[in-house]
């Protein structure tokens, strides 16, 4: 698998994207 930070910043980009 990538690297964590490559998940983890999709992530907490979508949760920006839904607030």
């Amino acid at each position: 698998m990538l690297n964590p930070l490559v998940p983890l910043g999709f992530l907490v980009f979508h949760i920006q994207k839904i607030f």
